[in-house]
Order: C-alpha cells, then sequence, then structure tokens
C-alpha cells in the first residue's frame, strides 16, 4: 500500500510515519529547551503546515475531531521531546497522536459517505445544465466542478454545525457506504447545507484543462 503526505510517496505505513517525526524533531531543534521548560514553535503555513493537515486527514474521524479548520500548529519541546498540538479557530489546543493518524484510516470515511449522500444533486445539476459555461458545446464528457472545493464545505458545514452528533459508523450498500436510518437529522442537515451553499460550473473536458 502505497502512503502520500503532501505530494511524496512512501511504500510503507512505518516510513510515513518516521517522516513525519522526522519533520517534527527537525522544527525542534529550533527551540532552545532546558529541562523541565517548554518551549515552542508555532506553524501558520507553507508546506510543513500542509504536511501537518494531511497528517490529520489521515484520522478517520478528522472532521468530528477539531469540528471547525486549523488556524496553526504548534510544536512544543519539553524535557528534549517535540510534541504537535494543532489549534482550531476556538483556541482550541489538541494534542496529535500521528500513529492514530495512520491507524484509524478505514473504508468507512466518513467523507466518502456525505460525497455519497449528494451525488443525487450532482447528477440533477448536469441534466440541466448539459451545456459547456465557457464554451456552450454540447459535450458527453462533462466534469462538475466546484467553485468551492468539496473539502472546503466539509469544513465550513461541521464548523456551524458543531452541536450535531457525528456518526462513526455507517452501513455498506452496493460496495459503497451510506448513513444509517438513525443519523438521518445528520444526513439531512448535510444534504440541505451542501444544496444551498454549493455553486457549480459545467466544464467540457477541453475547458476543464485550461
Amino acid at each position: 500500500m502505497i502512503y502520500e503526505l503532501n505530494n511524496i510517496k512512501f511504500n510503507t505505513k512505518r516510513k510515513a510515519i518516521n517522516y513525519v517525526f522526522s519533520i517534527i524533531d527537525d522544527i525542534g531543534k529550533d527551540i532552545n529547551s532546558h529541562q523541565s521548560v517548554k518551549q515552542y514553535i508555532e506553524i501558520f503555513d507553507g508546506p510543513r503546515f500542509d504536511l501537518f493537515i494531511d497528517v490529520l486527514k489521515k484520522y478517520n474521524n478528522y472532521y468530528s475531531l477539531i469540528n471547525s479548520s486549523v488556524s496553526y500548529f504548534i510544536i512544543v519541546r519539553y524535557n528534549d521531546i517535540n510534541y504537535l498540538y494543532f489549534m482550531n479557530d476556538s483556541n482550541f489546543k489538541t494534542k496529535v497522536d500521528i500513529q492514530k493518524c495512520f491507524s484509524f484510516k478505514s473504508k468507512q470515511n466518513i467523507v466518502d459517505v456525505m460525497f455519497n449522500t449528494i451525488k443525487s444533486q450532482l447528477i440533477d445539476y448536469n441534466d440541466n445544465n448539459p451545456k459547456c459555461e465557457v464554451c456552450n458545446e454540447l459535450s458527453e464528457d462533462i466534469v462538475i466542478k466546484y467553485l468551492l472545493d468539496f473539502d472546503s464545505l466539509i469544513t465550513n458545514f461541521f464548523a456551524l454545525n458543531n452541536d450535531i452528533y457525528i456518526p462513526e459508523t455507517f452501513r455498506k450498500l452496493q460496495k459503497e457506504w451510506y448513513f444509517k436510518k438513525e443519523d438521518y437529522s445528520f444526513k439531512n442537515r448535510w444534504y440541505v447545507y451542501h444544496k444551498t451553499h454549493t455553486h457549480l460550473k459545467t466544464l467540457c473536458i477541453k475547458c476543464a484543462k485550461i
């Protein structure tokens, strides 16, 4: 199995984990720590920020873990050991368990389930908008493009709905995962949110590459 982090590929999970820890340790070298004194470095953007975001997303229950977008990461050095924390928009600090980020990934991914829930909306949009919105040509090969990417939509949805229970297990139907009947409230809220907040664009293959 290939593990990919920030466009870097690893042929084993252990190599991917070791790489992340090596980055954390490398950052920690910039901190002049002393025994029993905690010091830290904040990471707001750049390749290292993108890497740690990618690590978090390996955690199966990523969105229920953070409940909002990540503002920045903190590398804390204490007793010569480096720790990774993330801060969300509510200034809530959580320690990142790198091992769990890799071991909790499963086929029952809530992002996939949420996409399956709204697939009918995309089909309806395609049926009602058969022409490319750039060249105005009809095409059998149509791409439906999100003007705000799907991942950002999900993040915003969870930030606005942190009062609702987030399902962790799902039902399988014809090799696809879906919400269970008892999770109708979550499913319906997400379905309505996607319908009212999504802006789509129909493109032919040629114009989509431009």
